[in-house]
Order: C-alpha cells, then sequence, then structure tokens
C-alpha cells in the first residue's frame, strides 16, 4: 500500500491524476525506465487534502518472459513513483523485493555468464566443478562472482579466457551437463 497526501493549493476545485510507475534498479532483461502501473483521478477543493492510496500486487513487479511462457519478479530494489505524469514526479518510495521464483533454463556454453551466476542453484553447482578440477579457490569472493556477471560473453569463452585454453569444449559440456542436472534436481525436476 503507498499512501501519498495530495493538497489542492490553488482557489479554484480541480481534479489531478496520480500516476503509479515502478521502476526496477536490476533487471536480467532490457526493460523500460519506469512502467505505468496504476492511476487514479482524484477531485479535490480549494484548499481540500486526500491521502491517494494504492496497492501494486506481486505482478506489478514483474514481466512477461517469453522463453519460459510465465510472468517473472525478479529480485531486488525497486523505486515506486508517485506523480501528475511521468515527467512529473513528486514522491519516490523504494520498495525490496525477494522473489522466490526460480526460473530455469539449461546453461550451454553459448549461456551468458550472468545466465549462471543470477540462478544461485546453478552458481552454487558450478562452483562445486569449478573448484573440484582446480580452476577457482576453494574461498571464491563475491566480488569476483560480481566480476563475472558483467563479462558479457558465452561461458565457454569465459572459461577459456580463465584458464588460458586449458579446458576443452567437450570437457565443459560435461560439467554444463552436471550443473543442469543437479540444478533441476534441486528443483524437483528429475
Amino acid at each position: 500500500m503507498i499512501p501519498s497526501p495530495l493538497t489542492n493549493k490553488g482557489k479554484y476545485s480541480g481534479s489531478e491524476i496520480a500516476q503509479i510507475y515502478v521502476k526496477p534498479h536490476q533487471s536480467r532483461l532490457k526493460r523500460p525506465n519506469k512502467e505505468l502501473k496504476e492511476f487514479t483521478k482524484v477531485h479535490l477543493e480549494p484548499g481540500e487534502s486526500k491521502t491517494v492510496s494504492v496497492k501494486l500486487s506481486r505482478r506489478d513487479f514483474a514481466y512477461y518472459d517469453d522463453h519460459h511462457a510465465t510472468w517473472i519478479v525478479d529480485s531486488g530494489e525497486y523505486s515506486i513513483l508517485l506523480g501528475a505524469s511521468s515527467e512529473d514526479i513528486r514522491l519516490e518510495k523504494t520498495a525490496v523485493i525477494d522473489s522466490k521464483q526460480v526460473v530455469f533454463t539449461p546453461l550451454t556454453g553459448e549461456s551468458y555468464c550472468y545466465n549462471l551466476v543470477d540462478n544461485p542453484l546453478a552458481l552454487e553447482a558450478f562452483k562445486k566443478v569449478m573448484i573440484r578440477n582446480g580452476l577457482w579457490p576453494e574461498d571464491v569472493t563475491e566480488e569476483f562472482i560480481e566480476a563475472i556477471r558483467h563479462n558479457f560473453i558465452p561461458l565457454f569463452k569465459s572459461v577459456t579466457r580463465q584458464t588460458g585454453g586449458k579446458v576443452s569444449r567437450e570437457e565443459f559440456d560435461s560439467w554444463m551437463e552436471e550443473v543442469n542436472t543437479e540444478v533441476l534436481r534441486q528443483l524437483g525436476k528429475l
């Protein structure tokens, strides 16, 4: 629920359209800067104040993923903006969403690094494979993982660069099969 006071400070009665926008701070997909989610018309007499309350649902934070044919809500911070228009924002609040939704697309050598990092189950399985094969230290830091997220190259190419070409495509593909099997097992899909 987003309560916001509106006051008519003028001499004449009038109406205002209060518009509510949601702005994701981060998203796996490219999204608009802000998305109109609700609006309501409020009539005010001179000097009158009213509190506008708008309730946002989970769906207001979602985007449609056509690959999985479902609505997805990413975890993270979202700005909730109230204004008379998209260019006239008068109030901003931050909401933190902890989405338990896990959508999994099996990883391949062509998957991007952020596809791996954005899936905690896949990342954990991948870490185990990399540590077991002596390619990552056992105390992999969050800074290292975040650096990988911003590597906009495919996973196989990233691992090839990290290892100086010591990993064959066949070996890497077998690791990805192991990672995918572990994730599907944990999701109860095997």
